[in-house]
């Protein structure tokens, strides 16, 4: 839906080219999985800026890249599989603009950093696979990423639950509610019967 942006190579959706369409590939300003998280924080922000004077997004290729707390301002694109911010200890990637991606994992928080939405001017709406992907349903422990989903919308926003079996360990704890009972977050599944979530603690 974005205008298209004139590249001097040929475009071809979800490849590696440094302009998918009205999306610019992190890639092409040299962000690799490789890098440091202060230089692909550096590059991601290049990006983020040519792609927001274009009126555009940015493309997020296979891969987990090291970053920086960094906001970003502009809709984002992610590969389908595992690609997406690996942050680093006690920084923060922020998004405040859409997000397109499958249910895979996309946030990789092992190294101690977080991921939010809370200053979204959008209501996010936030698939907890992106933390955690629901490899063996109902065997995989997905405790820890429906929780860090409910935490990510900031307290405002839906954490939708994909058709599945989800296998629960602990209390999933949600902001505290606004009166009369109803908090700001809503856990919201795929249809009657088709997202469950099964008590293991």
């Amino acid at each position: 839906s974005f205008p298209p942006v004139v590249a001097s190579v040929p475009i071809v959706l979800m490849e590696n080219d440094p302009r998918v369409g009205s999306w610019f590939n992190i890639k092409a300003y040299f962000a690799a999985t490789t890098n440091t998280a202060a230089q692909n924080t550096g590059f991601v922000q290049a990006a983020i800026a040519a792609a927001a004077a274009a009126g555009g997004g940015i493309y997020w290729p296979v891969g987990y890249f090291p970053i920086n707390t960094i906001s970003i301002n502009v809709p984002v694109l992610f590969a389908p599989g595992r690609s997406g911010p690996r942050p680093a200890s006690g920084q923060t990637v922020t998004f405040t603009g859409t997000v397109t991606a499958d249910s895979s994992k996309h946030f990789d928080t092992v190294l101690g950093g977080t991921i939010s939405f809370a200053n979204s001017p959008i209501l996010p709406v936030l698939d907890p696979n992106w933390w955690e992907t629901n490899t063996i349903p109902g065997g995989t422990d997905m405790t820890a990423a429906i929780q860090a989903a409910i935490i990510a919308t900031g307290g405002r926003g839906k954490v939708l639950i994909p058709q599945s079996t989800y296998k629960i360990t602990d209390t999933l704890t949600d902001f505290p509610d606004l009166g009369g009972g109803y908090s700001m977050v809503i856990l919201e599944g795929e249809g009657a019967y088709s997202s469950n979530l099964v008590n293991a603690a």
